[in-house]
């Protein structure tokens, strides 16, 4: 028996209830289920998801990650920033969604899975796309595993790989 604290697992447990009940009352998806991919890729049993539930070394950075305030690419605008969600499953499989549209039909988006929160860290498996930035008709999509991390005590997340699609330096950024 423990004599005080709660506990990793209470922090948590307290952290999510704190964010849940906003998160559950926005114009969203009821689940991130809605949006799991397709039956296929599950195993055979069809009773174990293949997606496991985010790993959280940091429950402090998923806090941060859970009242994320926008999303912006340097291209398009630093001041205005495009919306963006984070969404938890019952199954503790937390997604990201968000989006930051521009001039000309300047955008940048995000969608995938949050395989891991860390000390001033996490990583997305899912798709980064941009297009028509900072030139009309340029266009980068890629899907896999994107690093954003806090550096020099900055008030957001950014993309660690700068030059991904064509050796141009994209500042993707997601605040807190």
């Amino acid at each position: 028996m423990r004599a005080r604290g709660v506990g990793m697992r209470g922090l948590i447990v307290a952290a999510l209830a704190l964010v849940a009940g906003p998160l559950a009352a926005q114009d969203a998806p009821d689940t991130v289920h809605d949006n799991l991919p397709p039956e296929e890729l599950y195993n055979d049993n069809y009773d174990e998801p293949l997606i496991q539930p985010t790993r959280v070394l940091s429950p402090e950075d998923l806090v941060r990650i859970a009242a994320a305030k926008g999303i912006t690419l340097q291209w398009i605008d630093w001041n205005t920033r495009g919306e963006i969600r984070t969404l938890v499953d019952g199954d503790g499989v937390w997604r990201m969604i968000g989006s930051q549209a521009g001039p000309a039909n300047a955008y940048v988006g995000v969608d995938g899975i949050i395989t891991e929160v860390g000390e001033n860290y996490f990583i997305l498996n899912g798709t980064v796309t941009i297009e028509n930035a900072p030139d009309a008709g340029r266009m980068c999509k890629a899907t896999a595993d994107w690093r954003f991390e806090i550096t020099q005590n900055r008030k957001y997340y950014r993309l660690r790989q700068f030059e991904w699609c064509d050796y141009l330096t994209d500042y993707i950024d997601i605040y807190f």
